[in-house]
């Protein structure tokens, strides 16, 4: 059984002294990101990789778009209808995405780092929380511009670490009722609108992330130690997340 983000357990101990950031690693999927952030039809391959590139911050900055009226939102019935992740889980999302990369920017982004893993934590310098923080603003554009593929939303580690937290932070809101909102309302009703478990299972293409938060998984953190190389992990280390997964 899949385990979310909020849920994931233990924090790591006190990693060893490694340097952040680093251009080389081993990455998992083949993709290309332009200058806003968005992936270019990305395919996936083996989950060892070659050289990765370091994505670090986006070259234009993510205009956070959310409004109190529904001038200019995205058409979210016409990029997602009733596909797997339906209009309403996708505008649900990206509402949350937008949002907290509006607060992040805004004075919550130490709340948001401290529900990092603490190996993150440790190595959260000023220029790790800036680009960190600029991956919330990447989810909600590609949701927005909508997706070939699901899994293509996350196209490195800090992706796929700011979507847990976005998919955690929305199912709260929807409990909430913080997303009752009309121009939400407004989308077709349809079974999976509200199934959190679900949006796990097709957004992501693995779980290795969420090793990080294992007392006993030491080995996800070190990419020299067998279990890491047993396994598959890939740029789990808070120096490699910003480093794009190509093949």
């Amino acid at each position: 059984m899949v385990v979310g983000w909020a849920g994931a357990g233990l924090w790591l101990a006190v990693l060893s002294d490694m340097p952040f950031p680093s251009s080389l690693g081993n990455t998992r999927k083949v993709t290309r990101v332009g200058a806003d952030g968005t992936a270019d039809a990305p395919a996936l391959a083996s989950r060892r990789g070659v050289v990765g590139s370091v994505t670090g911050r986006s070259t234009r900055p993510y205009d956070s778009a959310v409004a109190s009226d529904d001038s200019g939102l995205p058409d979210f019935e016409a990029l997602y209808g009733d596909r797997p992740m339906t209009a309403r889980m996708a505008a649900r999302l990206w509402y949350t995405a937008d949002s907290t990369y509006g607060s992040y920017f805004d004075g919550a982004a130490e709340m948001r780092i401290e529900a990092l893993p603490r190996v993150a934590q440790l190595h959260a310098d000023d220029d790790f929380v800036k680009a960190f923080g600029e991956h919330f603003g990447i989810i909600a554009h590609r949701i927005a511009s909508g997706l070939t593929e699901l899994t293509h939303l996350t196209t490195c580690t800090a992706d796929e670490v700011a979507l847990h937290l976005i998919i955690d932070r929305a199912e709260e809101m929807v409990d909430d009722g913080e997303l009752d909102q009309d121009w939400i309302d407004s989308l077709p009703n349809r079974p999976n609108d509200s199934n959190f478990q679900c949006v796990n299972d097709y957004l992501f293409y693995d779980f290795d992330v969420l090793h990080l938060h294992e007392a006993r998984a030491d080995g996800a953190k070190d990419p020299t130690s067998a279990i890491y190389h047993a396994e598959g992990f890939v740029n789990l280390h808070p120096r490699d997340w910003f480093k794009t997964f190509v093949k």
